[in-house]
């Protein structure tokens, strides 16, 4: 009995013993574990780059690579173009610190580019596409990170954008039918039709293919055609406007102010003085006649007027010429009549 209570304590110890190296190992490699994290944690991280999304050609280009070293030092920074290298930074290094690798484009202004940043001279399109900087870690984790950015040089067209086929009056019901056209650029610029501020829809435009030149750049074309209403029309006014984009560095607009054409309205009514010259007269039976016929024809009846005579009647004449000193000339007409005595 006791033999076998002994034995039974003997097979806990051992089981103890064995469960207690366990936790040991498991504890050595969660530390272990621990310590590597945190080494990986005091090390290089946050690697973030600024690179231009468009680049005017024959301007300058600036890009920029941040990075947090975390106490470690900076073993190199590098560029690529794609994936060859155009420029390197090492700060340990004793003969050159910066170094330039040809690449057929691309020119690096030294005096201007560092640790955290490299400048591209006088930008051509045939350089647009990926660029990468890569940052390495010197001893003891030699941790190295690669950030990248697409960059697109600019060939910007030579004048703004030009409205056609747009005549300047239109009337309400008329069909308006015009082109856009941006010259050549790289890449084509981003034609926008505005109708009184408001972009049109699509069901209003034409869209046409774009054109390529030997420099192989690209011309753009975009029509608009839409029946225009009364609503159209702000105070008798329509504004149209074609606006031409490329990316951030290019912002160019043509624009048309298109009148209405309003109908005439014919008068329904005389003025008075035209009403006294068709009572008198007789003549002027037409509302729209001018100032200029209804002064001559005022001129024509007071002519008329003055050239008639009144005749005085016999009887009355007779007792005129006796109480009358004067003798009456004979011989004398009046109006193609002999005057009495004759």
């Amino acid at each position: 009995m006791i033999r076998k209570f002994n034995t039974k304590c003997k097979q806990k110890t051992k089981i103890r013993k064995v469960f207690s190296r366990i936790f040991q190992i498991l504890k050595m490699i969660i530390i272990t574990i621990l310590n590597y994290f945190k080494d990986i944690s005091v090390g290089l991280r946050d690697v973030r780059v600024t690179i231009p999304a468009a680049v005017k050609r024959g301007d300058n280009a600036l890009l920029i690579c941040n990075y947090d070293m975390e106490g470690d030092s900076l073993y190199s920074i590098k560029w690529y173009k794609g994936k060859r290298e155009f420029y390197r930074y090492t700060p340990k290094e004793t003969q050159s610190i910066i170094k330039t690798f040809p690449v057929a484009g691309i020119n690096v202004e030294t005096n201007l580019s560092n640790a955290s940043q490299v400048v591209i001279s006088q930008v051509d399109t045939n350089i647009s596409g990926k660029f990468s900087c890569e940052v390495s870690a010197d001893a003891p984790h030699f941790n190295t990170m690669i950030v990248s950015g697409e960059m697109n040089v600019v060939e910007i067209p030579e004048a703004k954008p030009v409205i056609d086929g747009i005549m300047a009056r239109y009337r309400p019901g008329d069909e308006l039918r015009g082109n856009c056209s941006s010259q050549y650029s790289k890449p084509a610029a981003n034609l926008t039709w505005m109708v009184n501020d408001v972009p049109a829809s699509p069901s209003q435009m034409i869209f046409y293919k774009l054109s390529k030149n030997d420099s192989n750049l690209e011309s753009t074309i975009l029509g608009i055609h839409f029946s225009i209403t009364q609503q159209h029309f702000i105070r008798g006014k329509l504004k149209l406007k074609c606006i031409a984009q490329i990316h951030e560095i290019y912002h160019q607009s043509d624009e048309r102010l298109i009148e209405e054409v309003r109908p005439k309205i014919l008068a329904t009514g005389t003025s008075n003085m035209n009403m006294y010259h068709s009572i008198n007269e007789g003549e002027l039976s037409n509302p729209n006649v001018g100032m200029t016929q209804y002064k001559a024809n005022k001129l024509k009846h007071s002519n008329k007027q003055q050239s008639q005579v009144r005749v005085t009647p016999p009887q009355r004449q007779s007792q005129q010429q006796q109480t009358s000193p004067l003798t009456p000339l004979r011989g004398l007409r009046f109006n193609g009549s002999a005057a009495p005595g004759d």
